[in-house]
């Protein structure tokens, strides 16, 4: 087996110089738990595929500093995208001395079947119910202290955005330990995988018999015994009308329901206003004009709050080149100063507030998670392009720069995808091309700038959808794709 190390130090004894990671599924709140648990400032994101990279941070602690590591988010460690990968990869290559899986407490039974993958890791665990705050306004009410009994693990309950519940984690870090075993499968399947991790030298030697059983390829390289022996194992269970892959998810299924009942002692149907927001912008059918009218109203917004600045800074030009008109300087220097460094540099100024707004307001709709649900909402209008509905985002982003959206393409799993969205990103309207867009707006249609400028950013979405579809198309029918 390749060299997938063992933990450096005990965290029972002592997490000085130990490397922490925190696992969860997207949207959990890790970073900022491990902004307020570090004193950090990592990025925050609200999609799924933000955190692509790992990131890092140090944690002080009374006896010395440990190395905190932010995986990206995932929702099993059965990779099926790019972050799932990397996060798999981390955890079997390089095994941390303590894992700290963070739970979305509204959302606890989805998030549980990550956590019954991490238990059979054999690594110490911390668990942490984030989100409490958002769980509550749902209408449910958490004893954390029930899970902590069922996993034999330290659980936590936090609100990481408020700082709530931090100095209780930071505690607990030093009482992780490795959980208790959660789930015993079916017979012949826990038979086999006993058989079968019996081969594997590797401290999460359950998980990866489990994942061969389920013909899965884990991210290292096993001995050529232990494949062999699953490929055996897995014909016989087939043979005998078990199919593995199906029996253990629905066992881990069933068993995160189970501690998801245990947990929730209380639950009322309270729609919030989030929910409420919701049934309007992820609307089948108003969800599209709903995303629409907000991108219309962000230019609107740009052009609105950035004229009057605009108009400012060419008064400040017209000022300046007259008081240089009025000094006795040979024409050539009075038209350097003039056209040259007042009127060039004051027409590249002018733009900076139409940058600005139209950041600002960008900002807003991101923060708000407006662009996430556009992201749900697109997924019908990406599929007319034959693409995921993640393509959305790095193609929402090619508004801000083509070459982050470029670099966003990542987060996508096909490489026929991540090339199609790629060749069809430069069509999107990017910041670069917005002054050229305001200029031409401004002089030929000062009435309507914003409809004209949000027309040419629509016109650049739908052609670069089209040179997606078309590049799937060729693809598809066995021509050159580009």
């Amino acid at each position: 087996m390749s060299g997938a190390t063992q933990p450096r130090t005990n965290p029972k004894t002592s997490l000085a110089g130990a490397q922490i990671v925190t696992v969860g599924n997207p949207n959990t709140g890790k970073t900022t738990l491990i902004n307020a648990l570090a004193g950090s400032d990592l990025k925050v994101g609200n999609w799924p595929g933000t955190t692509v990279d790992r990131l890092e941070a140090e944690l002080r602690l009374d006896g010395g500093r440990a190395h905190l590591v932010d995986l990206p988010g995932t929702y099993s460690l059965s990779p099926a995208t790019p972050e799932e990968a990397l996060a798999a990869r981390e955890l079997l290559l390089h095994p941390p001395d303590l894992v700290v899986n963070v739970i979305d407490a509204g959302n606890l039974e989805r998030n549980l079947h990550l956590t019954l993958e991490l238990t059979e890791l054999g690594l110490p665990l911390v668990v942490v119910l984030n989100l409490m705050d958002e769980a509550a306004a749902k209408g449910y009410s958490l004893e954390p202290q029930k899970l902590e009994e069922s996993l034999g693990v330290p659980v936590v309950a936090t609100s990481a955005s408020r700082g709530y519940g931090i100095s209780e984690l930071r505690a607990a870090l030093g009482r992780a330990r490795p959980p208790r075993p959660q789930v015993r499968y079916p017979g012949r399947v826990e038979e086999a995988a006993r058989e079968l991790a019996a081969l594997i030298e590797h401290p999460a030697r359950r998980w990866l018999a489990l994942a061969l059983l389920a013909d899965e390829e884990p991210p290292l390289k096993l001995q050529q015994e232990a494949l062999q022996k699953a490929a055996k194992l897995r014909r016989e269970l087939e043979k005998a009308g078990i199919d593995p892959y199906l029996e253990i998810e629905n066992v881990r299924y069933a068993r995160a329901h189970e501690l998801a009942r245990k947990v929730i002692v209380g639950a009322e149907n309270r729609m919030t206003l989030t929910d409420k927001i919701d049934r309007w912008v992820l609307h089948p059918l108003l969800g599209g004009p709903i995303f629409l009218l907000g991108m219309l109203l962000a230019f609107r917004f740009t052009f609105l709050f950035s004229s009057p600045w605009v108009a400012f800074i060419g008064t400040v030009q017209e000022v300046l080149s007259a008081w240089i008109a009025a000094l006795p300087l040979p024409p050539l220097a009075a038209s350097f100063l003039a056209d040259g460094l007042v009127g060039g540099v004051g027409t590249v100024v002018s733009f900076a507030p139409v940058l600005f707004f139209l950041y600002l307001a960008l900002a807003f709709l991101e923060t708000s998670g407006f662009l996430a649900r556009a992201a749900f909402i697109a997924d019908k209008l990406m599929l007319l392009a034959s693409l995921p509905g993640r393509a959305f985002i790095p193609l929402i982003l090619g508004f801000g720069c083509n070459v982050p959206a470029i670099y966003a393409t990542r987060i996508l799993t096909s490489p026929l995808d991540l090339l199609r969205v790629g060749l069809a990103v430069p069509f999107m309207g990017c910041s670069a091309r917005l002054p050229v867009f305001t200029l031409f707006a401004a002089v030929f249609f000062p009435r309507q700038a914003a409809l004209i400028v949000f027309g040419l950013y629509l016109l650049g979405m739908l052609v670069g959808l089209f040179t997606a579809w078309a590049i799937g198309r060729a693809a598809g029918a066995g021509l050159p794709a580009g």
